[in-house]
């Protein structure tokens, strides 16, 4: 969590003196629980006994300019990751688990509508630093999930005047080669009426993936999130 808020202010420390731009950064925790299974065995996540229900950090912010035509920049990181160590004798051969689908998504997105009803809609880069282990005795199973993968954006937003509060959905859609990824989450938000806002948010997020390859998997990671925000 410290290494998130320290990014994000460092970030927004380094872009508040352009005058012209519109910046907002969050850091937070998401209580992700893991749910799914190993397409190569149908093996269940219970079976492997995954910490399911992790606080995973995330930070993001939104760079937005008025220069028309060039589209604003959203740039995301998630931290996904659970193990777990245990008797052989419990479960087969396998002695530890292990999974990390951390990711990196760069957005390039415009403004459909910027009023009272905020829209917004664009195309992402997603990089995910992936990998799931088993491991055993004499039986020791890893694959990497490190690739990038194109992404449809989208978000919406309702501003309740004179208040600080919005609400909001936000989603990230994607069927490219062997990944079938379905991210998205809904939230409430208050902000303090200042020059530089600050206020919070809550909310929940589900990121389903579904991976067809010979070590591939099928998992949602589910569950509500709440992050600190910083809005110029």
């Amino acid at each position: 969590m410290k290494t998130c808020i320290a990014l994000l202010l460092l970030v927004l420390s380094t872009l508040a003196h352009a005058d012209a731009l519109g910046l907002r950064g969050h850091a937070g925790l998401w209580l992700g629980e893991i749910e799914g299974s190993l397409a190569q065995n149908s093996l269940s996540f219970d079976e492997v006994n995954f910490e399911r229900e992790n606080y995973h950090q995330y930070a993001y912010v939104f760079v937005e300019h008025p220069v028309p035509l060039i589209p604003n920049v959203r740039v995301h990181y998630s931290s996904i990751e659970a193990s777990r160590q245990y008797d052989v004798a419990a479960i087969e051969n396998i002695a530890s688990s292990r999974i990390d689908l951390s990711h990196l998504d760069l957005t390039l997105y415009y403004e459909l509508l910027d009023n009272i009803v905020s829209v917004d809609a664009g195309l992402s880069a997603r990089k995910y630093f992936g990998e799931i282990s088993l491991n055993g005795f004499g039986n020791s199973q890893t694959a990497d999930y490190d690739h990038v993968l194109p992404m449809l954006y989208a978000l919406a937003e309702v501003h309740f005047p004179l208040t600080g509060w919005s609400i909001g959905v936000e989603g990230s859609y994607t069927e490219y080669n062997d990944y079938t990824v379905a991210d998205y989450s809904a939230r409430v938000r208050y902000l303090l009426d200042a020059v530089v806002k600050v206020g919070v948010d809550a909310g929940y997020r589900n990121m389903h993936m579904q991976v067809d390859k010979s070590f591939g998997f099928d998992f949602d990671v589910a569950g509500p999130f709440a992050s600190v925000a910083v809005h110029f």
